[in-house]
């Protein structure tokens, strides 16, 4: 028999022998956290952007691309060199501003759950406050691997980016037809860099800040949560609507992912799903 979750008020007035589960607040991840890193990565890439259309609009507009175009080799080695010379300096110039705003966005991150918990906990207790700055070895582990994995993966943005852009130049160079091929591509791939950017806002927040939570539940000895499906979404995993309300060992997960892996809420690629803090109630005790 399934046991019945309960509010704290409501639990205390429930049969004292009979065992209920008290919840805590839904620690969902906030918007506004979500909304400045994607603001700010998108600023960055835009950056990139203007700057690699800039220089190859600049070159293909160059006296030397207007005269001999079509059959002069001198483009397409200009269009290599601007390319690994653009490479090289965004290169640098992602790898020091992505370090700088993941580091930001993880402190922000970890702010917002140390004082989200906190309150989700003390619901949970009866307005009692749970002691939630316990901090597990596991803390640190998720907080550079956290880092690490954003950096990489807002880097990748500017790899993926330049190659293209590049291959694009050199066919735009092998077919004659220059900017008329090549502006139509980098406004086309404005828009896919622009959406991979904001794909990997949204998810990396939500993964650094379900693992924090869980952190704090975990070292505050709240070991299970409820498992909260979005509701939203397109494309719902049909596993995860299945599970939304049952409880699961935050320590472990829940077996939902694909082949029936054990996840954790927010760890699948665009899962916006969340967990609300859980406490068995026997007996009168929590």
């Amino acid at each position: 028999m399934a046991r019945k979750l309960l509010p704290r008020k409501k639990s205390v007035r429930a049969n004292p022998f009979q065992p209920t589960l008290l919840r805590g607040q839904p620690l969902r991840v906030s918007a506004g956290l979500q909304a400045r890193y994607q603001q700010e990565l998108d600023a960055l890439v835009t950056v990139m952007m203007a700057s690699t259309y800039r220089e190859l609009v600049a070159l293909f507009l160059s006296p030397s691309a207007q005269a001999f175009f079509a059959q002069d080799a001198g483009i397409s080695s200009q269009a290599r060199l601007l390319m690994e010379a653009l490479t090289r300096h965004i290169r640098k110039h992602f790898t020091l501003r992505a370090t700088q705003l993941v580091k930001r966005m993880m402190t922000e991150v970890d702010k917002v759950s140390s004082a989200r918990v906190s309150n989700s906990l003390r619901e949970l207790s009866g307005g009692v406050s749970l002691k939630t700055s316990a901090i597990l070895p596991s803390y640190q582990a998720i907080l550079e691997s956290s880092i690490t994995e954003n950096v990489n993966l807002i880097k990748s943005i500017a790899t993926r980016y330049l190659d293209k852009v590049k291959e694009a130049a050199m066919r735009s160079i092998t077919s004659g037809n220059g900017l008329q091929d090549l502006i139509p591509f980098l406004q086309a791939q404005e828009g896919i860099t622009r959406r991979r950017a904001r794909n990997i806002a949204l998810d990396q927040t939500r993964k650094a800040y379900n693992g924090f939570n869980r952190d704090r539940c975990v070292g505050a000895g709240v070991t299970h949560g409820e498992w909260i499906h979005s509701g939203g979404g397109l494309h719902p995993r049909e596993k995860h609507q299945d599970f939304s309300g049952h409880v699961f060992d935050l320590t472990q997960g829940a077996p939902i992912g694909p082949e029936d892996e054990y996840v954790q809420p927010g760890e699948e690629p665009n899962c916006k799903c969340a967990f609300a803090p859980i406490l068995q109630f026997t007996g009168g005790n929590a």
